[in-house]
Protein backbone atom coordinates (compact mmCIF):
# COMPACT_ATOMS: atom_id res chain seq x y z
CA UNK A 1 0.00 0.00 0.00
CA UNK A 2 1.57 3.10 -0.99
CA UNK A 3 0.83 7.13 -0.14
CA UNK A 4 -0.89 8.62 -3.04
CA UNK A 5 0.81 12.17 -2.00
CA UNK A 6 1.61 13.92 1.08
CA UNK A 7 -1.86 16.40 1.07
CA UNK A 8 -4.87 16.07 2.57
CA UNK A 9 -7.59 15.40 0.30
CA UNK A 10 -11.45 15.70 1.22
CA UNK A 11 -14.04 13.11 0.75
CA UNK A 12 -15.12 14.99 -2.59
CA UNK A 13 -11.14 15.27 -3.83
CA UNK A 14 -10.98 11.35 -3.00
CA UNK A 15 -14.51 10.26 -4.96
CA UNK A 16 -13.59 12.23 -8.33
CA UNK A 17 -9.94 10.72 -8.16
CA UNK A 18 -10.95 7.28 -7.36
CA UNK A 19 -13.97 7.62 -10.39
CA UNK A 20 -10.91 8.04 -13.37
CA UNK A 21 -8.47 5.64 -11.28
CA UNK A 22 -7.61 2.27 -12.80
CA UNK A 23 -6.11 1.29 -9.50
CA UNK A 24 -8.12 0.77 -6.02
CA UNK A 25 -7.57 3.84 -3.89
CA UNK A 26 -8.66 3.54 -0.63
CA UNK A 27 -9.30 6.79 1.68
CA UNK A 28 -7.96 7.18 5.70
CA UNK A 29 -9.10 10.14 7.06
CA UNK A 30 -7.41 12.71 4.13
CA UNK A 31 -4.83 10.31 3.19
CA UNK A 32 -5.34 8.45 -0.35
CA UNK A 33 -3.52 5.03 -1.04
CA UNK A 34 -3.19 2.39 -3.39
CA UNK A 35 -3.79 -0.42 -3.16
CA UNK A 36 -0.93 -2.96 -4.52
CA UNK A 37 -1.82 -5.99 -6.89
CA UNK A 38 -2.21 -9.47 -4.66
CA UNK A 39 -0.03 -12.22 -5.54
CA UNK A 40 -1.29 -15.26 -7.18
CA UNK A 41 -1.87 -16.80 -3.95
CA UNK A 42 -3.51 -13.96 -2.30
CA UNK A 43 -5.97 -13.89 -5.51
CA UNK A 44 -6.69 -17.34 -5.00
CA UNK A 45 -6.98 -17.80 -1.68
CA UNK A 46 -9.15 -14.51 -1.85
CA UNK A 47 -11.93 -16.77 -4.06
CA UNK A 48 -11.10 -19.82 -2.51
CA UNK A 49 -12.69 -18.12 1.29
CA UNK A 50 -14.89 -16.70 -0.65
CA UNK A 51 -16.76 -19.63 -2.06
CA UNK A 52 -16.46 -21.67 0.92
CA UNK A 53 -18.50 -18.87 2.75
CA UNK A 54 -20.89 -18.69 -0.20
CA UNK A 55 -21.71 -22.63 -0.11
CA UNK A 56 -21.72 -22.53 3.80
CA UNK A 57 -24.28 -19.39 3.94
CA UNK A 58 -26.64 -20.51 1.22
CA UNK A 59 -29.83 -19.79 2.54
CA UNK A 60 -28.73 -17.69 5.61
CA UNK A 61 -29.83 -14.60 4.43
CA UNK A 62 -26.30 -13.37 3.75
CA UNK A 63 -24.00 -12.09 1.07
CA UNK A 64 -20.20 -12.55 0.36
CA UNK A 65 -18.80 -9.85 -1.40
CA UNK A 66 -15.20 -9.63 -2.83
CA UNK A 67 -12.37 -6.98 -2.87
CA UNK A 68 -13.92 -4.91 -5.74
CA UNK A 69 -17.06 -3.86 -2.49
CA UNK A 70 -15.63 -0.85 -0.36
CA UNK A 71 -16.23 -0.44 3.05
CA UNK A 72 -16.90 2.43 4.69
CA UNK A 73 -15.82 2.95 8.17
CA UNK A 74 -18.03 6.56 9.18
CA UNK A 75 -16.23 7.35 12.57
CA UNK A 76 -12.70 6.95 10.89
CA UNK A 77 -13.54 8.74 8.13
CA UNK A 78 -12.09 5.59 5.81
CA UNK A 79 -13.28 3.90 2.82
CA UNK A 80 -11.24 0.85 2.58
CA UNK A 81 -11.72 -2.42 -0.01
CA UNK A 82 -11.38 -6.09 2.32
CA UNK A 83 -10.03 -9.23 0.53
CA UNK A 84 -13.58 -10.73 1.42
CA UNK A 85 -16.84 -9.06 3.40
CA UNK A 86 -19.89 -10.60 4.78
CA UNK A 87 -22.91 -8.44 5.59
CA UNK A 88 -26.25 -10.75 6.71
CA UNK A 89 -29.64 -9.41 7.21
CA UNK A 90 -30.38 -5.82 5.70
CA UNK A 91 -27.45 -5.03 4.09
CA UNK A 92 -27.22 -0.48 4.57
CA UNK A 93 -24.86 1.17 2.29
CA UNK A 94 -24.08 4.83 2.23
CA UNK A 95 -24.85 5.80 -1.56
CA UNK A 96 -27.81 4.44 -4.02
CA UNK A 97 -25.07 2.92 -6.06
CA UNK A 98 -24.72 0.43 -3.19
CA UNK A 99 -20.76 0.76 -3.49
CA UNK A 100 -20.20 1.76 0.23
CA UNK A 101 -20.69 -1.39 2.53
CA UNK A 102 -21.83 0.28 5.95
CA UNK A 103 -22.52 -2.93 7.77
CA UNK A 104 -20.25 -5.71 6.99
CA UNK A 105 -20.34 -8.71 10.07
CA UNK A 106 -17.71 -10.81 9.18
CA UNK A 107 -14.31 -9.13 7.28
CA UNK A 108 -11.46 -11.33 5.90
CA UNK A 109 -7.58 -9.88 5.02
CA UNK A 110 -5.58 -11.88 3.00
CA UNK A 111 -2.19 -10.59 4.41
CA UNK A 112 0.93 -10.29 2.19
CA UNK A 113 4.26 -9.04 3.06
CA UNK A 114 3.54 -5.54 2.73
CA UNK A 115 0.40 -4.97 4.69
CA UNK A 116 0.56 -8.22 7.26
CA UNK A 117 1.44 -5.36 10.11
CA UNK A 118 -1.21 -3.00 8.95
CA UNK A 119 -3.98 -5.46 8.69
CA UNK A 120 -2.79 -7.13 11.85
CA UNK A 121 -3.08 -4.62 13.92
CA UNK A 122 -4.62 -1.27 12.06
CA UNK A 123 -7.43 -2.49 10.37
CA UNK A 124 -8.58 -4.49 13.16
CA UNK A 125 -8.98 -1.38 15.30
CA UNK A 126 -10.02 0.56 12.32
CA UNK A 127 -13.02 -2.42 11.59
CA UNK A 128 -13.68 -2.89 15.03
CA UNK A 129 -15.32 0.92 15.07
CA UNK A 130 -18.10 -0.32 12.47
CA UNK A 131 -21.13 -1.51 14.45
CA UNK A 132 -21.87 -4.37 13.14
CA UNK A 133 -18.40 -5.45 12.95
CA UNK A 134 -18.29 -9.18 14.89
CA UNK A 135 -15.59 -11.17 13.21
CA UNK A 136 -11.96 -10.79 11.57
CA UNK A 137 -10.24 -13.87 9.86
CA UNK A 138 -6.39 -12.67 8.37
CA UNK A 139 -4.85 -15.70 6.17
CA UNK A 140 -1.42 -15.95 5.54
CA UNK A 141 -0.58 -15.83 1.93
CA UNK A 142 2.49 -17.59 2.17
CA UNK A 143 2.27 -20.93 4.85
CA UNK A 144 -0.70 -22.57 6.29
CA UNK A 145 -1.88 -19.67 9.44
CA UNK A 146 -5.60 -18.81 9.80
CA UNK A 147 -6.36 -16.14 12.88
CA UNK A 148 -9.42 -15.06 13.35
CA UNK A 149 -11.15 -12.69 15.91
CA UNK A 150 -14.28 -12.84 17.29
CA UNK A 151 -15.85 -10.02 19.53
CA UNK A 152 -17.98 -11.74 22.35
CA UNK A 153 -18.51 -9.01 24.78
CA UNK A 154 -17.73 -4.76 23.52
CA UNK A 155 -14.14 -5.09 24.10
CA UNK A 156 -13.42 -8.53 24.41
CA UNK A 157 -11.94 -10.87 21.68
CA UNK A 158 -11.72 -14.64 20.99
CA UNK A 159 -8.60 -15.27 19.32
CA UNK A 160 -8.34 -18.20 17.42
CA UNK A 161 -5.36 -20.14 15.23
CA UNK A 162 -5.25 -22.92 12.94
CA UNK A 163 -1.96 -24.15 11.24
CA UNK A 164 -2.37 -27.15 9.51
CA UNK A 165 -4.39 -28.17 6.51
CA UNK A 166 -6.80 -30.91 8.38
CA UNK A 167 -7.94 -27.83 10.60
CA UNK A 168 -11.30 -26.37 11.34
CA UNK A 169 -11.66 -22.56 11.62
CA UNK A 170 -15.21 -21.93 13.36
CA UNK A 171 -16.87 -18.73 12.18
CA UNK A 172 -18.42 -17.75 15.30
CA UNK A 173 -20.85 -14.56 13.88
CA UNK A 174 -21.86 -16.53 10.62
CA UNK A 175 -22.19 -20.02 13.20
CA UNK A 176 -20.15 -22.06 10.37
CA UNK A 177 -16.75 -23.97 10.03
CA UNK A 178 -14.17 -23.51 6.86
CA UNK A 179 -11.70 -26.25 5.90
CA UNK A 180 -8.26 -24.72 6.56
CA UNK A 181 -7.63 -27.40 3.09
CA UNK A 182 -10.57 -25.22 1.12
CA UNK A 183 -8.95 -22.13 1.98
CA UNK A 184 -5.64 -23.36 0.68
CA UNK A 185 -6.91 -25.62 -2.12
CA UNK A 186 -5.16 -25.93 -5.37
CA UNK A 187 -1.77 -23.59 -3.55
CA UNK A 188 1.27 -25.79 -3.66
CA UNK A 189 3.93 -23.23 -3.00
CA UNK A 190 3.19 -22.67 0.90
CA UNK A 191 6.54 -22.44 2.89
CA UNK A 192 6.72 -25.25 5.38
CA UNK A 193 6.89 -24.35 9.05
CA UNK A 194 10.14 -25.44 10.68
Amino acid sequence: MGAFDDRYYTVEEYFSILEKSKEKLEYHNGKIYAMAGGTSNHNAISVNMSTQLKIALKGKGCQVYSSDQQVMIESTNRYVYPDVSVACGNREFANEKKTKLLNPILVVEVLSESTAVYDKNTKLHLYSKIPSFQEYVLINAEKVEVHTYFKEEKELWRISFASRMEDTIQLHSLGINISVAEIYDEISDLKKEL
